[in-house]
């Protein structure tokens, strides 16, 4: 019964590491990274022109990148 109860929990604790460094932590830093780039002075602006759009697409793909998910 002990080993039952033992296999039971690292199972779950192997699905709950599992869906935090697939799911929940990269959402997280998604998340960072577009609220990083929105504060941005400027913002509204710059957006409206073409190379103003590839430099935060730059950016946030940099900050992706610094957080570790590319």
């Amino acid at each position: 019964m002990k080993h039952k109860f033992f296999v039971i929990f690292l199972a779950v604790l192997i699905l709950l590491g599992w869906f935090y460094w697939f799911q929940y932590r990269p959402a997280n830093i998604r998340s960072y990274c577009y609220r990083w780039i929105k504060d941005l002075p400027g913002e509204v602006e710059e957006l409206r022109t073409t190379s103003a759009i590839t430099r935060y697409k730059a950016l946030y793909d940099r900050c992706l990148n610094e957080k570790g998910l590319k």
